[in-house]
């Protein structure tokens, strides 16, 4: 009689547990950043795209033995676009992260980084090709598994932007220092293309589009005087008027805003301090917010690449990963290194001897299933309902002669009891 309570209720908690194993397994997947940059490999003498969990220091490569730089992730982690650069031209690459296939989209001239739609559940890429002075746009559909045929849609200047919502594209135009062009979703399937570009004429010549205000509804350029130096940093209405916002910024170098509420945005901003009679112009990165206000001197030298972590981690959890250039030991040295807002410190993550570039962030939105506690759990519960069954006729003949009798009888495949 114990033996069979036991039993019973061994399996009702087994029973109940399937349900909370099913939740576990089944509950909404936190965000999980994932920084993806190239390596260069002396044995190769090439790049190669590198992906690292910083949680848990896992790396791994995301091509195999296949070489690529500017590695860039769809938004919703299916495709890895990145570039190769052979014979004099620059070739671009997707590869499917669900069916490990390479698909060759365009070979340019000079190399181009192609830009992903940012709005939630889009699928389209713009993709460039021709030289520095003029590029041609081709936008294409992408599904999980499938990529679209890419579409003719414009020429233009090399620094080409989606607006935040994705409905619009805007590039300069190729005659004027001073023209913006805009482009909206509807531009795409129109037949009539030429009637419905919209144009911007800005107060001042642009040199490069460097990103959006933290509003997602002004534009942010980079301009150089008259005079020449390094260019100053403005942020563009959409009357054309342009607002200063910082002095000698590092050329080359795009800065960029933190995710989140755009009043509390930080601006990662690479700036160069005016020559001395007794220094030269040393280049820093900052932070600053959006009234000009510098809140934090992040690094002191040359950087290049700049990444926040995307909006699905969290605010809470903003880490700014950024490319350094300096010399270590009298020789050059190109790393990255991760700035932890939450905790405001700084780790350089290549190693000395490395050589790495051009940081991105990823967001890994599955999950790895951890309900591994509660499958040890039910395993046992198995166990013991196995374990606690009666064997009263396979067991060990115990008891009164009739099951004596019984076990006989089985054992030597004849009747004894006459049953």
């Amino acid at each position: 009689m114990a033996r069979t309570i036991l039993r019973a209720t061994l399996a009702l908690l087994l029973l109940l547990s399937l349900p909370a194993t099913l939740v576990l397994a089944l509950r909404p997947a936190a965000p999980h950043p994932l920084l993806t940059f190239a390596r260069w490999t002396p044995e190769s003498g090439a790049f190669q795209p590198v992906v690292r969990d910083l949680d848990t220091g896992y790396e791994y490569l995301v091509l195999g033995g296949v070489w690529g730089e500017t590695p860039i992730w769809s938004p919703d982690g299916n495709w890895m676009v990145y570039s190769q650069r052979l014979q004099g031209f620059s070739d671009v690459y997707l590869y499917n992260l669900r069916t490990a296939r390479h698909l060759h989209i365009i070979r340019s001239l000079t190399p181009s980084r192609p830009v992903w739609s940012p709005a939630l559940g889009a699928s389209q890429v713009l993709i460039q090709r021709g030289s520095q002075a003029m590029r041609y746009f081709y936008v294409a559909d992408v599904s999980p598994t499938m990529f679209g045929v890419m579409q003719f849609i414009d020429t233009g200047r090399f620094d080409v932007l989606w607006s935040p919502d994705g409905e619009r594209i805007i590039y300069r135009a190729i005659d004027a220092d001073d023209l913006l062009v805009s482009l909206s979703a509807e531009y795409f399937a129109a037949e009539n293309r030429l009637q419905m570009r919209e144009f911007t004429r800005t107060d001042r010549r642009m040199d490069i589009l460097a990103g959006w205000m933290p509003d997602g509804h002004d534009l942010m350029i980079m301009s150089a005087p008259d005079s020449g130096g390094q260019p100053n940093l403005y942020s563009l209405d959409s009357s054309g008027t342009t607002t200063l916002l910082f002095e000698n910024a590092l050329a080359g170098t795009l800065p960029v805003w933190s995710n989140g509420d755009s009043d509390g945005a930080l601006l990662a901003i690479g700036l160069v301090s005016e020559p001395t009679a007794t220094t030269a112009s040393e280049p820093a990165l900052f932070l600053a917010d959006s009234a000009g206000e510098i809140h934090r001197r992040l690094w002191d030298g040359i950087v290049g690449q700049l990444d926040w972590t995307p909006l699905t981690v969290g605010v809470e959890r903003q880490a700014l990963a950024f490319e350094v250039v300096q010399a270590e030991n009298g020789a050059p040295f190109r790393g990255i290194v991760i700035y932890q807002q939450d905790s405001d410190t700084l780790t350089t993550l290549t190693l000395p001897g490395q050589f790495e570039v051009q940081p991105n962030w990823s967001v890994f939105k599955g999950r790895p299933f951890d309900g591994g506690i509660a499958l040890l759990v039910e395993g046992l519960l198995m166990l013991g309902v196995v374990l606690t069954q009666k064997r009263a006729v396979y067991g060990r003949p115990t008891g009164s002669p009739l099951r004596v009798n019984c076990y006989l009888c089985i054992r030597a495949n004849a009747k004894v009891c006459g049953k």
